[in-house]
C-alpha cells in the first residue's frame, strides 16, 4: 500500500532508489544461486554475500526513508542520519564509477542522483530541525 503512494517529489526519488536497489538485490541473489550450483570458491562466495547484505540494508533504508517522506517525518534524527549515510554510500559508488575502479553496482549518474537526493534531505532536515 505505501510503496505505490507518491505524495511528493522526495517520495518519488526514494521509490526510484528502492526499486533500483531491490533490482540489484535480486540480481545478486540470482548470481549467488548460480555460484552455488557451479561450485564457486569460498572467497568469491563470501564477497557476493557481503555485497548482497549491502544491497539488502540499503534497500530497507531507502524504503524506510520513502515511508518517512510520505508522512513528512524526514526531520527526525534517525531519518537525518539514514539520509546522511545513504548519501555517503551513493557518493562512494559514484566516485568508484567515475574512476572506473572497484565495485560499481550503479551507473555513476544514478549514484550521484541518489547521493544528492539523500544529502539534500539530510541537510534541509537538519536546518529545519535547528530553526
Amino acid at each position: 500500500k505505501t510503496l505505490l503512494k507518491i505524495p511528493n517529489l522526495n517520495s518519488a526519488g526514494y521509490l526510484a532508489g528502492t526499486i533500483t536497489l531491490a533490482t540489484l538485490l535480486f540480481t545478486k541473489c540470482r548470481e549467488i544461486i548460480n555460484a552455488i550450483q557451479s561450485s564457486t570458491d569460498t572467497y568469491m562466495m563470501g564477497e557476493s554475500l557481503f555485497r548482497l547484505s549491502i544491497f539488502y540494508i540499503l534497500t530497507l533504508i531507502m524504503f524506510t526513508l520513502k515511508d518517512a517522506s510520505d508522512r513528512n517525518r524526514l526531520e527526525g534524527t534517525t531519518f537525518i542520519e539514514l539520509n546522511a549515510m545513504t548519501s555517503v554510500s551513493f557518493a562512494a559508488w559514484a566516485l568508484e564509477g567515475y574512476r572506473n575502479t572497484g565495485f560499481v553496482p550503479l551507473h555513476a549518474g544514478a549514484s550521484v542522483f541518489f547521493s544528492i537526493l539523500s544529502g539534500f534531505n539530510a541537510l534541509s532536515s537538519t536546518l529545519k530541525k535547528k530553526a
